[in-house]
């Protein structure tokens, strides 16, 4: 298993990585619910703003799964960055990896880059329904805020959670 650094290049591969990951929610999700279909270009603009972080972990030349970090940002029409706050935007890993410690390193990966870039705090939000994602993030620290909201992007609850970086 090999890891390295997101590019804007990235951007198709990471897309299908997360539709794939999106479809394994119907075990889950509300019954008739479909994945949405997040645009390349979406994953492409977010890499772009200033203060992304990502990693993306391959076998041999395929990627099998990545991790994203930004700057949190208010929600609402103007976002603005929060201070002091990292936003675990994506981590998404395919399935036939999962239970092989590649999400723990790519969330390790995630925490040290954070701390190295002077954020105290991190926060991530998760759908409230997905229990393996949320025992997951919950066995590396995460502890939920209370905040939910629904995204209309996913047609989904969401639960945020928060997780201290420094002492």
């Amino acid at each position: 298993m090999d890891f390295r650094l997101v590019a804007a290049s990235d951007a198709p591969v990471l897309s299908r990585l997360n539709h794939d990951a999106y479809r394994g929610y119907v075990d889950w999700a509300p019954p008739g619910w479909e994945p949405p279909a997040f645009e390349e270009r979406e994953i492409a603009e977010r890499l772009e703003l200033p203060g992304t972080w990502g990693q993306v972990a391959l076998d041999g030349d395929e990627p099998v799964g990545y991790v994203i970090l930004s700057p949190a940002r208010t929600l609402g029409e103007v976002r603005t960055p929060i201070p002091g706050l990292a936003h675990l935007w994506h981590l998404f890993v395919a399935r036939a990896w999962w239970g092989r410690g590649v999400a723990v390193r790519l969330h390790v990966a995630a925490m040290a880059e954070a701390r190295r870039a002077g954020y105290s705090e991190a926060m991530l939000r998760t759908p409230r329904d997905n229990a393996r994602a949320r025992r997951f993030y919950e066995r590396e620290g995460w502890r939920a805020s209370g905040a939910e909201l629904f995204a209309p992007d996913m047609l989904l609850d969401l639960v945020e959670y928060r997780r201290m970086l420094r002492p």
